[in-house]
């Protein structure tokens, strides 16, 4: 994911100020992303329990104790009924 969002931001040097991945807990690990953003200069940031979480709260002031991602899930369909991480998604 990482060298990804790097590749898209060499791609358009000139859209980009800052570059940034977001990566949840549950599916990556994350010292490896970071050790590879570091070496890279993408900016990282670790979504806990899992990256549907940033999407939460974009949508809703949330400070409830969520200790899995089927917390989350369950919030966030209620924001997204139809969202489905394995599908492309319309950005926020």
């Amino acid at each position: 994911m990482v060298l990804l969002a790097d590749k898209k931001a060499r791609a358009e040097p000139d859209e980009y100020d800052q570059v940034w991945c977001v990566v949840g807990v549950d599916q990556f690990d994350v010292a490896v992303a970071a050790e590879s953003s570091a070496a890279i200069g993408v900016e990282l940031a670790v979504s806990n329990p899992c990256f549907e979480f940033w999407l939460l709260l974009h949508h809703k002031n949330c400070a409830a104790p969520l200790p899995c991602c089927k917390d989350v899930m369950t919030r966030l369909r209620k924001c997204l009924p139809g969202y489905d991480l394995r599908q492309d998604q319309p950005e926020i």
